[in-house]
């Protein structure tokens, strides 16, 4: 009797489950799992650091490397393989994932395969990023299925795109390894942040649309909706890790400070008291309407993540006022921009169940007003007080940075477009 109850569960979560993956009693959701991490070669860090999680289908989030482990324990073997599906089920799998939008929180069962460099270059304008390809700018997309003929639509590949951002830029992220601090340093956020610029190139290089424009509109585009992505994701995860029910107000800076609504102030030994309190000074009204106008207005909508997904797929192919692209992208846009539509449409229709959207739908909308009125007034500060001489920002940030002052502004479309407190 034992023996037919231990047949009859997965050996890895203990789901009553009568499959049969990679040479063991497994479901279907521990063999995708193992079928990911051995094709993506990733690497992941215990949770609790303490590598004997519990390992349980009734366990809402189990710790991703203790269930890898349990998979090698158990014995769940691979192999290199041309083809990506070994065992008959695979491919239900893969057909029935597409029937419900994907998710950028948890890893998606699409294996999309990347062949393109990257490199992060300032210019004096603005934090651009170049991508060069061993192949003419050509991005290689696989479906995991060869055998079955698979369409995803520009929102699931961007939902891939930013869950594997989201993946990237957070994956130390904890409550417990966040510090809510009223002062913090210039130098380590700046570097946060131009990390978060190189895996943004990094998603938008899985989408096949973006990577199908001419090298000079994928750079203007990225130019132009960089910093808008930064300050919406920071928000976003803010307050996905500290609950859109919680009262209090916290923004992350990185992934190891965050301020309260007591704002921060800077603490770079190379500042002056007054340079500190110049900072304050010039982006205080900035800060106040982050706060206001974005953090507090999307912590009550509470965004999931498809909804997160076509906010960034909304500022990204938003074009048509942008002069130097050319008409055959800003056509694109306008494709693009319908299709995201629909899309959001069929979401709300078929997974939520929600009849009339109009009034959400509009108040994300405004969220991204928000963000490029939050963007126009960084640069208007920056620009303002550089002209009237009231106070070089550029020039203090780049002796904090010890770069050279010329191309600063650029990098202040990146810094300055997040959620910096500063006093």
């Amino acid at each position: 009797m034992s023996v037919t109850k231990n047949a009859d569960v997965c050996l890895v979560c203990s789901t009553p489950t009568t499959g049969f993956h990679f040479q063991i009693n497994s479901c279907r959701a521990c063999s995708a799992f193992w079928r990911r991490s051995q094709q993506g070669e990733r690497k992941y860090r215990c949770r609790r650091n303490s590598k004997n999680c519990e390992v349980h289908y009734s366990i809402k989030n189990v710790c991703r490397y203790c269930r890898f482990e349990k998979c090698k324990r158990v014995g769940m073997k691979w192999k290199n393989q041309e083809k990506h599906f070994s065992d008959s089920s695979d491919g239900e799998e893969n057909s029935s994932s597409m029937k419900s939008p994907l998710s950028v929180n948890s890893i998606p069962s699409t294996t999309i395969k990347q062949e393109v460099s990257f490199s992060s270059n300032v210019s004096d304008d603005t934090a651009a990023t170049t991508m060069s390809s061993s192949s003419s700018n050509n991005i290689f997309v696989n479906a995991i299925s060869k055998s079955t003929s698979l369409y995803y639509t520009p929102l699931q590949y961007l939902s891939y795109g930013i869950g594997c951002y989201l993946s990237n830029i957070n994956k130390d992220l904890s409550i417990d390894k966040v510090e809510i601090t009223r002062k913090f340093t210039f130098r380590k956020y700046a570097f946060f942040t131009e990390t978060c610029c190189n895996e943004f190139s990094k998603a938008l290089a899985i989408s096949p649309q973006y990577c199908s424009l001419p090298p000079s509109d994928k750079a203007i585009i990225f130019k132009n909706v960089w910093s808008i992505i930064h300050s919406i994701e920071r928000v976003y995860t803010s307050i996905k890790l500290y609950g859109a029910q919680n009262p209090d107000i916290v923004i992350l800076f990185n992934n190891c400070q965050a301020s309260s609504d007591d704002f921060a102030y800077l603490d770079d030994k190379e500042l002056s008291t007054k340079d500190k309190e110049d900072f304050y000074n010039l982006f205080l009204p900035a800060n106040k309407f982050l706060v206001s106008s974005m953090y507090l207005p999307m912590k009550e909508l509470n965004i999931d993540e498809i909804e997160f997904s076509f906010l960034i797929g909304y500022a990204l192919w938003s074009i048509q006022g942008i002069e130097q692209i050319g008409t055959e992208t800003k056509e694109l846009g306008k494709k693009l921009i319908r299709a995201l539509n629909n899309e959001i449409h069929s979401y709300y229709s078929f997974a939520k169940k929600i009849d009339n959207y109009a009034h959400r739908l509009a108040e994300i909308i405004n969220l991204l007003a928000a963000t490029v009125k939050y963007r126009d007034m960084k640069r208007e500060i920056v620009l303002t007080s550089k002209i009237f001489n009231v106070f070089d920002v550029c020039k203090v940030a780049a002796d904090v940075m010890k770069r050279d002052p010329k191309g600063m502004h650029g990098i202040f479309d990146v810094i300055f477009s997040s959620n910096l407190y500063i006093k």
